[in-house]
C-alpha cells in the first residue's frame, strides 16, 4: 500500500509540473501576439508584405484577399488572429512550386442545334409563283422560294403517300349501271373464279391458285390455258436412283400423294440390292424417298393393294412374287412366293389387284404365258393358275396386262410377238379367245379405258409397240368376219412419233384423252375429240421415256424415263374436267372410226 501511494504522489506532482510547463508556455506565447500599439507606418509595410505573399499565391489578383487587412491596428485579439492565420502559409508555401498562368487566344466555335423535321398532316399543294408579285414582302418571297428545296429534299415519295392516303371519291352508281356492270361476262367470270377460290381455300390447306387456276372458268375447258400442262417436280435420289431405269409405276388409292416406283439394276455399283423400289411424297414436296424398300432381284412391276393401305407388291425378275409393308420397319419383304413349277419362274412384268373388299386377288402373269392368282395372305402357292397359248399353241410372253374397267373375268395381254390377247380367267373356256393383229413390233403396254360416264366405253384400250405407233382397239365393234375369225384389228392408228413408243395411258376421268411417251423423251397429250393426227401438247425431257402413270383424280401425270428420273406433270382443267358431252362427242369419233376401218376394208 505505501508503493501504491508513493506511485500515486509521484504522479500528482508531475501532473502539477506539466500544468505549469503549459501555462508558461501560453504566457509566453500571448507576449509574442500581443505587441504593444505600433506606429500606423509599421502597420502599412505589413499589409504590403501580406498582399505581396497573396500575390504571389494567387497570380497577382488581390481585389479580395486585401480586405482583412484594412482593420484599425487598434483591433484586439480578432485581429491578432487573422494576422496570424495570415503569416502562418509563408512558411509552407515558400517552398512549393511557383505556378505560372497564361491567358492564350480563343477560337470561337459556333454549334449549331439539331435539326427535327416535323411534318404536318395537311394536303401539299404546288405554290402558283415562286417569285412573288410584289405584294408581299422580302421575307414573304424568300419563303416561298424555298419551298421547293425542301421538296426536293423529301422527294417525290413523300407527295405520293400523303395523296394515297387521302380517301377515294365514292361513286354512286345508278340502277341501271348497277344491273349493267352485274349482268356483263367479266364480272360473272370474276365472281365465278373467285367463289371457288374460297370454297377451295375453305375446304383445306392446297395450292389452289397453282393447282387449278388457269385464268378461264371450268366452262371454258377448250381455251388453250385450260390444256396447258406444267412439270411440277422431278422425283431423283443419289443413292437409288442413279443409273436405275424406272420399270414399273403405281399411284396410291388410299393416300393420292403417293407414288409407287421401281427401278432396275446399277450396273455400276454391283454390291447394292439388284430390286429397288422407292415410295415417294408429292403432298410435302420432299426429295428424299419416304419408304426404300429392297430385294435380291430386279422389279420388274410394282402395285400397291386397293384393299391393304400399307402393303407395297412387287414382281421380279426371277419370278418371285415379294410384299412388303410399310408397318414392319423393314426393307426386305415380309412375304416371298416360292421359286417352283407351281409359281412363276420367268420374270413378271405385269401384276394388278382385282376384285372387292371381300373378295379380291393378286392377278400376275410372267413371260413364259402363266397366269397366277394369289391371296395376298398366303404367298406360299397361286390359288389358280393358267397357261396363255395362242392358236399356235405357242406360249404367249406377255409382256403388259390390263383388265377392263369393273370386271375381273376377262383380260388383255400384250406379247413379245407382236400380237394382243383377250381371254378369260374363268367360264366355258377359259384362256386365251381373241387376238389382235396390227402391230409389227413387240407390244410395250395395254391401256383399258378407265373414264366413267354416261357412255360405257370400257371396250375400248389403247396400244404401244416399237413399231413407233399407238392403235386404237375395241372388244366389242367388231364385224362378222372377224367374230368368225377371232381376229381383231385396230380402229385408229397414231403414227407421229419417230421412235420406239414405250408406254400409253388413258386418263382416268377423260374420256377421248390420252399420254403418251417415246424413246426420244417426247410426250404427248392427245385428245381424239379434238384431233387424231397431232398431239394438243407435247413436252420433252433429255432421257426416254419408258412409263406413264396418271394420277387417279387426273390431275397429275408421272412420267419416267431411262435415267432414274420420274417427272411430275400437272395437267391443266382441260384434261381433268371434261364437258358432260364428251362421251357424246366420242361416240361420233368412233363411227368415224368405223366408217373408215370398213373403207379400207372394201378398198383393194
Amino acid at each position: 500500500m505505501a508503493d501504491r501511494k508513493a506511485e500515486l504522489e509521484k504522479k500528482r506532482k508531475k501532473l502539477e509540473e506539466l500544468k505549469k510547463a503549459r501555462e508558461q508556455k501560453k504566457i509566453e506565447a500571448k507576449d509574442k501576439v500581443i505587441s504593444p500599439v505600433k506606429d500606423p507606418s509599421e502597420g502599412a509595410s505589413e499589409r504590403e508584405d501580406i498582399s505581396q505573399l497573396v500575390d504571389r499565391l494567387i497570380g497577382g489578383d488581390t481585389t479580395q484577399t486585401a480586405t482583412p487587412a484594412t482593420l484599425s491596428p487598434q483591433a484586439s485579439k480578432p485581429s491578432a488572429t487573422i494576422a496570424k492565420t495570415t503569416t502562418t502559409p509563408t512558411i509552407a508555401t515558400s517552398k512549393q512550386r511557383k505556378l505560372k498562368l497564361v491567358v492564350d487566344q480563343l477560337a470561337p466555335v459556333n454549334i449549331r442545334p439539331r435539326e427535327v423535321e416535323l411534318y404536318a398532316k395537311q394536303t401539299q399543294t404546288e405554290v402558283s409563283s415562286y417569285e412573288g408579285e410584289g405584294t408581299g414582302s422580302e421575307d414573304e418571297d424568300t419563303e416561298e422560294r424555298a419551298e421547293p428545296s425542301y421538296r426536293e429534299v423529301l422527294g417525290k415519295t413523300g407527295e405520293t403517300k400523303e395523296q394515297e392516303s387521302q380517301p377515294l371519291p365514292v361513286v354512286e352508281f345508278t340502277a341501271e349501271q348497277v344491273e349493267r356492270i352485274v349482268s356483263s361476262d367479266n364480272f360473272v367470270s370474276f365472281v365465278d373464279r373467285t367463289s371457288r377460290l374460297v370454297e377451295r381455300a375453305l375446304s383445306g390447306p392446297s395450292d389452289i391458285l397453282f393447282d387449278y387456276i388457269t385464268g378461264n372458268s371450268v366452262e371454258n375447258g377448250d381455251s388453250p390455258s385450260s390444256r396447258r400442262v406444267v412439270k411440277k417436280k422431278v422425283f431423283l435420289d443419289e443413292r437409288w436412283t442413279q443409273n436405275r431405269a424406272v420399270n414399273a409405276m403405281d399411284w396410291s388409292g388410299h393416300h393420292p400423294e403417293l407414288l409407287l416406283v421401281s427401278y432396275y439394276t446399277n450396273p455400276n455399283i454391283p454390291h447394292d440390292p439388284d430390286g429397288v423400289a422407292l415410295m415417294w411424297d408429292l403432298k410435302f414436296q420432299k426429295d428424299s424417298p419416304d419408304y426404300v424398300f429392297n430385294c435380291q432381284s430386279p422389279v420388274m412391276s410394282v402395285a400397291f393393294s386397293k384393299f391393304h393401305p400399307n402393303y407395297v407388291i412387287g414382281g421380279t425378275y426371277s419370278g418371285q412374287i415379294v410384299l412388303w409393308d410399310t408397318r414392319s420397319g423393314k426393307r426386305t419383304p415380309i412375304q416371298r412366293s416360292p421359286l417352283s413349277s407351281s409359281a412363276h419362274t420367268h420374270p413378271v412384268y405385269c401384276l394388278d389387284v382385282v376384285g372387292s373388299q371381300n373378295a379380291h386377288n393378286l392377278i400376275s402373269v410372267s413371260t413364259n404365258g402363266k397366269l397366277c392368282s394369289w391371296n395376298l395372305d398366303m404367298l406360299s402357292q397361286p390359288q389358280e393358275s393358267l397357261e396363255l397359248t395362242n392358236k399356235q399353241t405357242k406360249p404367249v410372253a406377255a409382256t403388259c396386262l390390263s383388265f377392263p374397267s369393273n370386271d375381273v373375268n376377262k383380260f388383255i395381254v400384250g406379247s413379245e410377238e407382236c400380237s394382243i390377247y383377250q381371254g378369260q380367267r374363268h367360264g366355258s373356256k377359259p384362256g386365251i379367245s381373241l387376238q389382235f393383229d396390227g402391230h409389227w413390233g413387240p407390244i410395250t403396254s395395254i391401256s383399258s379405258h378407265r373414264a366413267a360416264g354416261q357412255v360405257d366405253f370400257s371396250h375400248l384400250f389403247l396400244s404401244s409397240s416399237f413399231d413407233w405407233s399407238m392403235k386404237l382397239w375395241s372388244s366389242k365393234l367388231l364385224n362378222e368376219q372377224q367374230m368368225t375369225n377371232k381376229t381383231g384389228y385396230p380402229l385408229c392408228s397414231f403414227d407421229n412419233n419417230s421412235e420406239y413408243v414405250y408406254d400409253v395411258q388413258w386418263s382416268p376421268v377423260h374420256p377421248s384423252v390420252f399420254a403418251s411417251a417415246d424413246g426420244a423423251g417426247k410426250l404427248d397429250f392427245w385428245d381424239i375429240n379434238a384431233d387424231t393426227e397431232v398431239p394438243i401438247v407435247s413436252e420433252s425431257v433429255e432421257s426416254s421415256l419408258v412409263k406413264l402413270c396418271w394420277s387417279p383424280t387426273g390431275h397429275h401425270l408421272a412420267a419416267g424415263d431411262l435415267s432414274g428420273g420420274v417427272h411430275i406433270y400437272e395437267a391443266g382443267e382441260g384434261f381433268c374436267s371434261p364437258h358432260p358431252d364428251e362421251w357424246t362427242k366420242l361416240q361420233q369419233t368412233l363411227l368415224e372410226f368405223q366408217e373408215n376401218q370398213e373403207m379400207t376394208a372394201i378398198t383393194p
